[in-house]
């Protein structure tokens, strides 16, 4: 059995809009443009950047290191968190690029590998930043709407797969900037309490094993194990092929939040609040089997935005808005209580 803890909530005066982690530390973007660090268990502010001018959209930090990446507008910023200074502001990146020309059209997401950095933007486009030669490119194949979660693909250090509104899963060489597969998520039934909303793609993750879940606006998601190495597999990621993979409904709205907490298990948030661990087995009688070992509610974050989880420490990091519209995060720490017991 599996216990969630939940922490001292930590809270902003502006919407929490984005969130990662490393280990203790935990950076959250907001909505007027600032990023707050704490390092847990800690509630006061780490240190802070401010004045980036738009809002923070994404965040990743470079692993083992204390360079912390940002999204914010047309812009991606680089800052370098180990200085003395507690507060930073945008004079104070190591690196600032615009990367998008047309003011109307702004960043969603970002993702980092050791050679790129990758985004998505409001136009459906989809980018890429070379971090030794400080180029952007843009890729062939794009979304034909808002194209917005992303996520490079484990073991395959030239591959992307990403997410939109028009309901579509692109797979794509970026170095190549070519098309390598897609799945159109918009022919399944949606659940009948949700009515006609499409299933508009808010989140994804991939799993070091190379499982891919997306979760939708219709409050299902997307699992699917093409990818997951084995005898007899091609050496191309097969993660998108429809045929080994399949629908689950999880929340009645939303599913904004994905982060998968091991190979066979991933947390989940809806847009209200519902946090859940979905548990998934597969065998040859039975098929795909999907249970629900843990499940709980918010308390202090109204309206989720984003979550995290960092295997190392445990944690689950939740960000969002309070009722009164203001930012608010949420830490849950679990242990495994038959481990605990024995």
């Amino acid at each position: 059995m599996l216990m969630g803890t939940a922490g001292e909530p930590l809270h902003g005066p502006a919407p929490f809009t984005a969130l990662a982690m490393s280990g203790e530390l935990i950076a959250a973007g907001s909505e007027d443009g600032s990023v707050r660090l704490y390092r847990v268990p800690e509630t006061r502010v780490h240190k802070a950047i401010r004045a980036l001018g738009d809002e923070v959209s994404s965040l990743a930090f470079v692993p083992a290191s204390d360079v912390i990446w940002i999204a914010s507008g047309q812009h991606i910023y680089a800052f370098d968190i180990k200085t003395e200074k507690l507060v930073l502001k945008r004079e104070d990146a190591t690196i600032q690029k615009r990367v998008l020309n047309d003011d109307e059209n702004v960043l969603n997401e970002i993702a980092l590998s050791k050679t790129h950095l990758a985004f998505t933007c409001d136009d459906g486009r989809i980018g890429t930043y070379e971090f030794s030669t400080q180029e952007v490119k843009f890729l062939k194949p794009q979304h034909k709407s808002v194209s917005s979660p992303l996520a490079f693909i484990p073991n395959r250090p030239r591959e992307l797969v990403s997410g939109g509104y028009d309901c579509t899963l692109l797979h794509t060489d970026f170095l190549l900037g070519s098309f390598l597969s897609s799945l159109d998520l918009s022919g399944g039934a949606s659940p009948v309490d949700t009515g006609a909303v499409p299933p508009f793609i808010h989140s994804l993750d991939v799993s070091p094993d190379g499982h891919i879940v997306c979760g939708l606006a219709d409050g299902r998601v997307w699992i699917g194990s093409g990818g997951v190495k084995g005898p007899g597999k091609k050496k191309k990621w097969d993660g998108l092929d429809e045929q080994q993979g399949a629908f689950h409904t999880v929340a009645t709205g939303p599913v904004v939040g994905l982060a998968f907490r091991d190979e066979s298990s991933v947390f989940m948030s809806s847009l209200n609040g519902v946090l859940k661990l979905v548990a998934v087995t597969q065998s040859q009688t039975d098929g795909t089997t999907v249970t629900i070992p843990w499940s709980a509610q918010t308390t202090k974050v109204a309206k989720v935005n984003t979550l995290a989880y960092d295997t190392a420490t445990h944690q689950l990091v939740i960000a969002g808005i309070t009722l009164d519209g203001k930012g608010a995060l949420e830490t849950w720490t679990f242990e495994n209580m038959q481990q605990r017991a024995g």
